[in-house]
């Protein structure tokens, strides 16, 4: 078999002014798309910059300004489209069935017009919030963004990432939260949560591999629908994480904050409204044994990061379907949902009842041009890849691994009770909550933080899983102390796993070996923060990868 190499093909686009050129990579080993802007300017003057007649030739991907004789090489499963305000020559690079998947678009791409709209009306919140905090309002903050949809592939995580690199162009540093442990696409890994702080556009060959993360939180499943106590917890340690960010720094303050909402499937919702009122007419009690709604989810986290701004994307029944909801919890509402970027655009959104009499502003937004469901075998293939990414580098940023040997005596294993019916209370507002509380804050859906987050979590023994090939999360959770005397000595053991309840994580491995005395893990180029005179705690994934 020939190699993607050997069979590459370039074709060179022109762009007319403000069209686009839609780019896919397929998921396949021969699979290659690569792009290159190969000229700089308009015919005018003939010189480089354009002269007092020419025009400087400019094009942007997801929000990044498209450098001169820059080879871009587009990651596997990636889609993209390439824009030109100005009109422009490039080259596509890649083999002939990738390349049968690229095309010029019209002028009036609904999706980048829309996307324009939303940054538009986005930048007048964070223009508000900057005279407020000048006029001395502490309370005053930038745009709370949510971005939610009902299938993959249609353009949710691409339009987080436009929307934040819009930001980031305008010097604020907006945080992104990649909520979704199904398919993560905005910074975090497969099972986890994690949020950056955007000091610089997220590069579109790279992803945000290269930017600064804030938090990694390990959640250990592939949606919300179990374990809602351990989710809810979870989210009000990444908001806190966000406040305490925004707070100190306003610049993250003024840029808001853009979260990556996992898929909501249709067919959970049904199941779990058909499972709720079987229950209810059954007469049985606390709801304790079957799958939360996703929507109940959903609107957990729009009340927790205290939301202002809710997109849709692509899923008219879904915008429907929490509007609803939410009215019949929270109270009515008014306005029509703006249809962005669609013909015939309300100029407001709808308005969103949420917990709290707070409100949000509802919005409908296309999906992408070239949407495409993500069939099970891509799903899997991307994860891998990204796992990969992680412990390897990319093709332009390769990194080497660093092997790292514990001694098993100062290992635990802990696995998140994440796949385990617990607390469904905690979703169901118009209940009592029966959920051991601090006798804090219940949050927006009525439950309270874990009094002991040890609840969430399982500790094993090596005896009770299979380690070697297996991805684990490194708990932060400091097993060590500083006396006042200044001698390092150990935390209690209560006290430890307190913490590792947190599920907080420095970073992930891969276990290489495991013997009678010492655990192998490779760990990305430089190691984590491991203790050298404490225990280290393994956080256990579902997920095992074969080095081939």
């Amino acid at each position: 078999m020939q190699s993607a190499a050997q069979t590459a093909v370039t074709v060179e686009y022109m762009l007319p002014p403000q069209h686009s050129l839609f780019l896919r990579r397929r998921f396949a080993p021969d699979a290659l798309l690569s792009v290159k802007l190969v000229s700089q300017s308009l015919p005018g003057d003939g010189s480089a910059t354009g002269g007092a007649s020419g025009v400087l030739e400019t094009a942007e991907m997801l929000g990044c300004d498209v450098k001169p004789d820059i080879l871009y090489v587009l990651p596997s499963g990636t889609s993209v489209s390439l824009y030109s305000h100005t009109g422009c020559t490039v080259a596509v690079a890649g083999d002939p069935v990738t390349l049968q998947q690229v095309f010029l678009a019209p002028p009036g791409s609904a999706m980048l017009r829309g996307a324009s709209e939303l940054h538009y009306r986005l930048e007048e919140l964070r223009v508000a919030a900057k005279k407020a905090l000048d006029a001395g309002d502490d309370g005053a903050v930038g745009p709370r963004v949510l971005v939610c949809s009902a299938t993959g592939g249609c353009g949710k995580s691409t339009l987080v990432q436009l929307l934040a690199n819009y930001a980031v162009r305008l010097r604020y540093h907006p945080l992104v939260v990649d909520l979704d442990v199904d398919c993560p696409s905005a910074g975090s890994l497969p099972t986890g949560i994690a949020v950056h702080c955007l000091q610089y556009q997220v590069d579109v060959t790279e992803g945000y591999s290269l930017s600064p993360s804030g938090l990694h939180v390990h959640y250990g499943a592939d949606d919300y629908g179990w374990n809602t106590a351990l989710m809810t917890d979870l989210l009000r340690t990444v908001s806190d994480a966000c406040i305490s960010r925004q707070s100190r720094f306003p610049r993250s303050r003024v840029g808001g904050i853009f979260i990556d909402y996992p898929t909501v499937d249709a067919q959970a919702v049904l199941e779990a409204q058909a499972q709720q009122v079987a229950e209810g007419s059954s007469g049985v009690g606390g709801l304790a044994n079957i799958k939360a709604n996703p929507i109940d989810a959903l609107i957990t986290a729009l009340g927790m990061f205290d939301v202002d701004t809710v997109i849709v994307v692509g899923a008219d029944w879904l915008r429907h379907e929490l509007h609803s909801t939410c009215v019949e919890r929270f109270g009515a509402s008014s306005g029509p949902t703006a249809a962005v970027g669609g013909a015939g655009a309300a100029d407001d959104p709808t308005v969103l009842p949420l917990p709290r009499q707070a409100t949000a502003r509802l919005y409908s937004f296309p999906a992408s041009e070239f949407a495409a469901p993500r069939a099970p075998a891509h799903k899997d293939a991307l994860r891998r890849q990204q796992w990969l990414q992680y412990l390897f580098g990319t093709a332009t940023s390769p990194v080497t691994p660093t092997l790292v040997h514990l001694e098993l005596s100062k290992v635990r294993l802990v696995r998140t009770k994440a796949n385990q019916a617990e607390s469904m209370q905690g979703l169901l507002p118009m209940q009592d909550t029966t959920l051991d509380g601090d006798g804090g804050d219940a949050d927006p859906m009525g439950h309270r933080p874990a009094a002991n987050p040890m609840q969430h979590i399982q500790e094993l023994t090596v005896a009770d899983v299979k380690l070697p090939g297996m991805l684990v999360g490194i708990s932060d959770a400091p097993s060590m102390k500083v006396a006042a005397t200044g001698i390092e000595q150990p935390v209690s053991y209560e006290q430890f796993f307190h913490a590792v309840g947190r599920c907080t994580v420095a970073g992930y491995a891969l276990v290489r070996e495991v013997t009678a005395t010492t655990v192998t893990l490779l760990t990305p180029n430089g190691g984590l923060p491991l203790q050298r005179n404490g225990l280290t705690c393994l956080l256990l994934t579902d997920t095992f990868l074969a080095m081939r």
